[in-house]
């Protein structure tokens, strides 16, 4: 398993990434007894190639 956290200054708002070889587990980790989102392996790839693309850009104000 592999846990990756991604903190974001000076809030410290982080994510973990629980990596194993079954499933992605996604959580905040300032908060480890809330909810876990669980993807198989090719919803997560799906949605790394969805950020890589640019599919989840906020659309520019007007």
């Amino acid at each position: 398993m592999e846990d990756v956290p991604l903190s974001n200054p000076p809030d410290n708002q982080c994510v973990e990434v629980s990596i194993t070889k079954d499933a992605v587990g996604l959580r905040d980790s300032r908060n480890p007894d809330g909810f876990v989102l669980v993807f198989d392996h090719g919803e997560w790839e799906a949605f790394v190639g969805g950020v890589a693309n640019g599919s989840f850009r906020l659309p520019s104000p007007s």
